[in-house]
């Protein structure tokens, strides 16, 4: 998206701008594909430590992302009394960082250690797509909106 492409994104842990842990075209990669938006961060910085411990014991496990929105870029539903938003595509305008975070918005965000290459995963299906509903609710609307 002209928003990926655009950003000049920037791996934070909890958005914390005090933990650097990369930044796009320098130590860390971002791309985007049909299922939603992948992180990878191949080497935390060894001031770090702390934060790849907490994914390798699994106290840290969600991802997160923050970003502006173009005008209309969003649209809300309300079906039996819950909001449901949901971010239409090429509606966002600006990504400022992802990164691993203790409290995740999204239930369907990841973050993972994998030992051999150290690949951090985030946001699947729900980047360009954020609902704020029951689970089952969330994920019917993230496949009618994938199709």
């Amino acid at each position: 998206s002209a928003a990926l492409k655009g950003s000049d994104i920037r791996g934070l842990f909890n958005h914390d701008s005090n933990y650097v842990l990369g930044r796009v075209g320098k130590t860390m990669s971002v791309t985007a594909d049909s299922r939603g938006m992948r992180y990878d961060i191949p080497e935390l910085p060894e001031s770090r430590a702390d934060v790849r411990e907490a994914i390798e014991r699994g106290d840290v496990s969600g991802s997160s992302y923050s970003f502006t929105l173009r005008e209309g870029g969003d649209r809300w539903d309300e079906e039996d009394g819950v909001l449901i938003r949901t971010i239409l595509p090429d509606g966002i305008e600006r990504i400022y960082d992802t990164g691993p975070v203790t409290y995740p918005a999204f239930r369907s965000t990841a973050v993972a250690q994998c030992c051999r290459d150290m690949v951090r995963e985030s946001v699947p299906a729900d980047v360009w797509h954020v609902m704020v509903a029951h689970r089952r609710r969330e994920l019917d609307l993230l496949e009618q909106a994938c199709r």
